[in-house]
């Protein structure tokens, strides 16, 4: 919600409204120009034309004009960037095929004595026009296209487990409500059988009163984790501890928040330590400097953070065999040969678009999450879909 009591999804297709209706005004406003007909002993004849390309570079200066005027009385309401980028989003996949469709219509509604645009126009129209294609999949699609991941992370020879070690990891879960799809994420994961899961950080993006409001389906989700270790979660940009932890408790997850924990798993052990979502605070760097500093005894030592910026944090012989962490969404975007344009994160866009790297030394995993960024961003993914994630540690 934004001031004024205003509803950004309302603000959205306002805005949306607005730059159609003054880009088709531009592109089909009556135009008249004279030229000379030699089959008419050069007189001067008035003829129509429908459109070119001066007129659509005309609609398109319009609609970044009026963008442009938008951004301070959009801020000023409580718009931020990811408002923006949405704002952006409907533009591309809404508002330009609807002035290619214009284009399209203008020409096969026109008089005789109009001239119809030329081919390489209607080219372009179709081609606007299959932004609506993208959208759909973008938006509608491949945001629950949800893939199983299953890396596996080989350990040293010496410290190798008597029996692979299987860990779940559901990042950044990001509901405002629990639905089928998010139960099905969790349903899936269990059919893999973990020995025990992680999730860092970002489980539910919603009010004091939405988070009220589905705290009993939050625990009932949750209690779908029945597995031999247990589940272990740290906080994340969206999570309210105050509102999350109470969740958690009734739910049998273990809050790992500035926490170090020894979990058996058959026969081997994994020494697990969780930091919160402020890794460079004091009290995160100093569970880091304690957790390095321990004599595993032989187990496995996993770090747990949301952001996966913690692992530039580690000592240079820290110890610690693998990092898990969420937060980049692999990016939601990824552009072939190129990457992710936008990670949020201090690691290369080839690291934060998720997987199993090394940085610096230090093994890292990096989930795409389960859900999408929500409030004002637009729900959309681009190769780069969903994930839950069962890693095989042998």
């Amino acid at each position: 919600m934004l001031k004024h009591g205003l509803d950004f999804d309302v603000l959205t297709v306002l805005s949306a409204t607005i730059d159609a209706l003054a880009m088709a005004i531009v592109i089909c406003w009556p135009q008249r120009v004279v030229a000379n007909d030699p089959d008419d002993g050069g007189n001067a004849q008035e003829v129509r034309r429908v459109l070119g390309w001066q007129r659509l570079m005309g609609a398109l200066f319009v609609g970044g004009v009026l963008f442009v005027v938008k951004l301070v009385p959009f801020a000023y309401l409580g718009v931020h960037a990811f408002g923006f980028i949405r704002l952006i989003y409907v533009d591309a996949v809404v508002v330009l095929p609807l002035i290619g469709l214009c284009i399209l219509l203008r020409s096969l509604v026109r008089p005789r004595d109009m001239r119809a645009a030329p081919g390489s126009m209607h080219a372009l129209a179709l081609i606007m026009l299959s932004a609506t294609g993208i959208g759909y999949y973008t938006t509608f699609y491949e945001p629950f296209n949800l893939k199983l991941e299953t890396p596996v992370f080989e350990i040293s020879q010496s410290r190798k487990p008597a029996k692979a070690i299987r860990v779940g990891i559901l990042a950044d879960i990001q509901t405002n409500r629990v639905t089928e799809y998010e139960r099905n994420a969790l349903v899936r994961l269990m059919e893999q059988s973990p020995d025990l899961v992680l999730l860092p950080g970002d489980l539910f993006q919603g009010s004091a009163d939405e988070t009220e409001a589905q705290a009993v389906d939050l625990v009932e989700l949750l209690q779908l984790l029945d597995v031999p270790a247990g589940s272990f979660f740290v906080t994340g940009d969206v999570d309210h501890r105050l509102r999350i932890e109470p969740i958690l408790r009734r739910a049998g997850v273990r809050l790992m928040d500035q926490q170090i924990e020894r979990i058996r798993v058959g026969e081997s052990e994994i020494l697990l330590a969780g930091v919160s979502i402020q890794y460079r605070s004091e009290s995160s760097l100093a569970t880091i400097r304690r957790f390095e500093a321990m004599d595993a005894n032989g187990a496995i030592k996993i770090l747990m953070a949301h952001r996966p910026g913690v692992v530039r944090h580690l000592s240079a012989n820290s110890g610690i065999d693998l990092v898990v962490a969420g937060h980049t969404h692999g990016g939601q975007i990824v552009v072939p040969g190129f990457g992710p344009p936008i990670t949020l994160s201090v690691l290369p866009r080839s690291v934060a678009k998720g997987g199993l790297h090394d940085v610096d030394g230090h093994a890292i995993y990096i989930s795409r999450g389960v859900g999408c960024e929500r409030g004002q961003s637009p729900r959309i993914r681009f190769n780069c879909p969903p994930e839950i994630t069962l890693l095989t540690i042998q």
